[in-house]
């Protein structure tokens, strides 16, 4: 498996509960994060995600955009795309038909450590996470 995460995190129980939570929405899925993405990069990155689902047919991107503000360009892309994807701030559940999980807000941004922490939880035996930073 390849680790490539922040340090340790005060985690408080809330943001406990929301990380259980997501561990059980990723259902022990193959993921990786693009996270702080540029506007324009996120093209780049879903055509990369369309390969890797190739090879990893369940494979689950959660993608975190560098702005709130370019969520709009994030959603276009990925509807353009034809991805189906759930927007954190909607509480959407994740379910195995999902291809990407989106951090849409700020408070959620300022959370994404909280999301790589329900990532270390989270295994596979058929394939490693890929977590970018």
């Amino acid at each position: 498996m390849i680790y490539l995460a922040v340090g340790d995190v005060e985690v408080r129980e809330k943001e406990l509960n929301t990380i259980k939570d997501l561990q059980r929405q990723f259902n022990d899925r193959p993921i990786w994060m693009a996270a702080s993405v540029h506007r324009g990069e996120e093209e780049v990155i879903l055509r990369v995600h369309g390969e890797l689902i190739k090879a990893y047919p369940s494979l689950l991107l959660i993608l975190v955009p560098r702005h709130p503000q370019d969520i709009k360009n994030v959603s276009l892309a990925l509807k353009k795309h034809k991805v189906n994807f759930v927007l954190r701030s909607t509480m959407e559940l994740v379910s195995i038909n999902t291809r990407v999980y989106v951090v849409d807000t700020l408070e959620n941004m300022m959370e994404s450590r909280g999301i790589k922490n329900a990532l270390q939880g989270h295994s596979n035996s058929s394939c490693g996470r890929l977590i970018f930073t």
